[in-house]
């Protein structure tokens, strides 16, 4: 398991032909990981500026992306139903 990992693979699954302790997948997994993170960074950078130049705006364009994440959140918790 990825020391990342914050979550167990049930070890009935370990070995399947799909899941494997170390495998590439996990490696590319911890790098995607790593690039969002400094992602995110710059995310976080953009939205400094716009609140400092256009804060009324930028408030706007925060509603509608919280209002579409809920969405998200309640189409996610109709699958893990």
């Amino acid at each position: 398991m990825s020391s990342k990992m914050r979550f167990e693979i049930p070890s009935e699954l370990i070995g399947s032909p799909n899941v494997t302790s170390e495998s590439s997948a996990e490696h590319l997994i911890d790098e995607i990981e790593e690039v969002r993170v400094n992602n995110n960074c710059s995310w976080m950078d953009i939205l400094r500026i716009a609140h400092w130049y256009a804060p009324d705006e930028t408030k706007r364009v925060l509603r509608s992306i919280r209002a579409n994440d809920l969405k998200i959140s309640e189409l996610m918790g109709k699958l893990g139903e």
